[in-house]
């Protein structure tokens, strides 16, 4: 199931109990440099809770624009902005007081970089050829990411026959090259080289930009990096909260990896090496 950037930085925010999400129901003044909610109106609340926080307008002309919280009042759900924004809107809109929006999606993405999964690739086999360039295929950029090579036979869906190949992959000039062994195989019209490789999940640049990177495991390495980008800003008293919150956030994370990151497999190679592969 696929997930939208925007959901996952609000399901972050829920999960960190940071964030909120919701509608601004009236009008934004003409001015811009403020909005009222009465979905926030509540005479108990501290005064402090939102300054200083961010709001990212999600909707409309003030679509992607974020600004600080520089006063909140509780008795009538009013937020006051640094700067002002297109007024006369009714947009959307998320909360968040640990960070900036667009810092939980630099976050984001770099936790998709750190979440791999495997995917494959089919090459059509020429007959004596036993090198095969990959320059076409763009996610392979390090012969590592190359798990297992299959020769495949057979033109119906599940009643194909497999082979396992030893192979060898290494630069031949500039280029990521695949060796194969020279095996004398049948080269019916349907033969095909099947390439398993690894490769991470791909950044998202927009809000309705999707991922098929399981929910947990993504957010469990946003909010392992977001603490990380705390700990480099906060100050002393802030540091060893947020380093008792981010070793949860790890284990959270290696959790997660050991259920969804590709397996542990032995790997044949050319010359009758066998070695250990380690996603």
């Amino acid at each position: 199931m696929s997930i939208t950037r925007k959901a996952l930085r609000i399901e972050i925010g829920d999960d960190l109990h940071e964030g909120y999400s919701g509608t601004v129901p009236t009008s934004m003044p003409s001015g811009g440099d403020y909005f009222v909610d009465a979905a926030h109106i509540d005479p108990s609340e501290s005064e402090q809770r939102w300054v200083g926080a961010w709001v990212i307008f999600t909707s409309g002309a003030n679509d992607g624009v974020e600004r600080r919280i520089t006063a909140y009042d509780p008795t009538s759900g009013k937020f006051t902005l640094a700067r002002a924004v297109a007024g006369g809107e009714t947009p959307t809109y998320e909360l968040h007081s640990l960070m900036s929006a667009k810092d939980m999606n630099t976050a984001i993405n770099r936790a998709l970089a750190r979440c791999p999964y495997e995917t494959e690739v089919q090459i059509t086999p020429v007959a004596g050829q036993l090198q095969y360039p990959l320059a076409a295929y763009t996610l392979i950029t390090d012969e590592g990411q190359v798990r297992r090579v299959f020769w495949r036979e057979g033109a119906t869906s599940y009643k194909y026959s497999y082979t396992n190949i030893p192979f060898r992959v290494e630069s031949v000039a500039g280029v990521l090259t695949l060796h194969i062994d020279p095996y004398a195989f049948g080269m019916g019209a349907s033969a095909k080289i099947i390439l398993t490789y690894k490769a991470p999940y791909a950044s998202l640049d927009t809000d309705v930009a999707t991922t098929l990177c399981p929910p947990s495991w993504v957010k469990a390495g946003a909010k392992l990096i977001m603490h990380d980008m705390l700990i480099q800003q906060g100050s002393a008293q802030d540091t060893s909260k947020l380093e008792r919150r981010r070793t949860e956030a790890a284990a959270e994370f290696g959790y997660q990896s050991a259920c969804y990151a590709p397996r542990m497999i032995l790997r044949k190679q050319l010359g009758g090496c066998v070695e250990v592969y380690t996603p």
